[in-house]
């Protein structure tokens, strides 16, 4: 099997397009996320721990709970899958490789999956964590042939779907700062048009595109993998369930919605949006999003801010050319194959 990963921002539509790819008959997608990357990279657990991680602590347990609905995270029916012969099959899938290092993880916990669940004989699988791009460098030498789906969404309504978020789960008590998500989102565009630039083998699509033409996106999607069209990817499922969204607007879609679209003009204040578009204006305009403020608001909307120095940081890399020097390239790459290395001698 073939190797796809899905990344973007957190509440960029990561979830929706693995969805509408959950049908196709070419296609398995892991359909929860692994963190697995950011874990390896942060946490330096040997690679039998990042095995016992994966499956009794990361969300990968979800698929042990059978039929459940969470408001954050929309509805899931695992009822019919075998979640102890998929760990069984996970574990002696890493037990039976010569040298067993981190590179071996995930192919070893979607293929299980996909044998579980009847779909082995799948072209393709798929795997979706936004913020996976951060290591998509290493990734690459780790996987040859690996395609990435990247999607982005105007940053007015990421801003506003992941504070809706933030409320949400602090019961509203806390918002999201702006200076790091204007920050993480522009980071997050940035390492995926340095991958696409080196290798070639990534698809970016906008949010927006999939919302309102799913067919004619879906169908630019199956011509960068070399599949075949079909019907069903216009039906979002999981687990080959009706899936139903995880809108941070409490909304439930038995099919794709535009909705979405534009809530930041109600959403967010006239300070926000100047912010986000004096920062990130550049990138907006390269994907076709519109700018409704006037330049003039840059400097006051920058000393609003507390986190200067970080933006500061930020506008360096956004408004580098493409051309990026060595000293430029994301160091979480070379950390992740220096663990691998590590691991591959505990």
């Amino acid at each position: 099997m073939q190797n796809i990963l899905i990344c973007g921002h957190p509440k960029s539509g990561t979830t929706l397009l693995a969805s509408l790819l959950d049908g196709h008959s070419e296609i398995a997608v892991f359909p929860e996320e692994t963190f697995l990357y950011d874990t390896i990279s942060f946490w330096k657990l040997s690679v039998g721990d990042m095995a016992d991680w994966l499956i009794h602590e990361s969300a990968v347990n979800h698929l042990s709970l059978g039929r459940y609905e969470r408001e954050l995270d929309g509805n899931f029916d695992y009822s019919g899958f075998d979640y102890s012969e998929f760990e069984k099959i996970f574990l002696e899938k890493m037990r039976t490789q010569d040298h067993p290092g981190y590179k071996h993880l995930l192919p070893a916990l979607v293929t299980a999956y996909a044998q579980v669940s009847g779909q082995a004989d799948k072209k393709y699988w798929v795997e979706k964590t936004p913020g996976h791009e951060k290591y998509l460098q290493a990734l690459i030498d780790w996987y040859p042939g690996m395609k990435v789906l990247y999607i982005i969404r105007d940053p007015r309504d990421t801003y506003s779907s992941n504070n809706r978020k933030k409320q949400r789960q602090s019961a509203g008590k806390e918002t999201l700062k702006l200076g790091k998500f204007i920050y993480r989102w522009g980071m997050s565009v940035w390492y995926m048009q340095y991958f696409q630039q080196q290798s070639g083998n990534g698809l970016i699509l906008r949010y927006e595109d999939l919302l309102r033409y799913p067919a004619s996106t879906m169908s630019l999607v199956m011509d960068f993998l070399g599949l075949k069209y079909e019907p069903v990817l216009t039906t979002p499922t999981k687990f080959g369930q009706p899936w139903h969204g995880n809108s941070m607007f409490k909304d439930k879609f038995s099919a794709i919605s535009t909705a979405p679209i534009g809530r930041w003009k109600d959403s967010l204040t006239g300070r926000q949006v100047s912010t986000i578009e004096s920062l990130l204006g550049k990138i907006m305009s390269i994907f076709n999003y519109q700018v409704s403020t006037s330049k003039r608001s840059f400097i006051s909307s920058l000393s609003a801010l507390n986190r200067k120095k970080q933006l500061l940081g930020m506008l360096f890399r956004l408004y580098w050319p493409l051309e990026i020097p060595q000293r430029l390239k994301p160091i979480s790459c070379s950390a992740l194959s220096n663990n691998d290395n590590i691991a591959e001698n505990k």
